[in-house]
């Protein structure tokens, strides 16, 4: 089982990397708001690590982005 540091951490490391592909592709915060109904102060708060979102969020976030998540088993 995954430690909960170690979860938050890994979440952390996966948004500001979503921060990155955003910023590359000229996505702003308010932007990513608009797509996903989430406030830009919440939206600025999950892509800085600052907070961690709920798996649900981060797809949400994902996909304001363009990017897709796969799941590999």
């Amino acid at each position: 089982m995954i430690n909960e540091e170690k979860y938050r951490e890994k979440s952390r490391e996966y948004c500001r990397k979503l921060q990155e592909i955003a910023s590359e592709r000229n996505i702003t915060h308010e932007m990513i708001a608009e797509r996903t109904h989430f406030e830009r102060s919440n939206v600025s708060r999950m892509l800085s690590g600052k907070y961690s979102p709920s798996l649900e969020n981060f797809l949400k976030l994902s996909e304001a982005v363009g990017i897709s998540i796969e799941l590999k088993i």
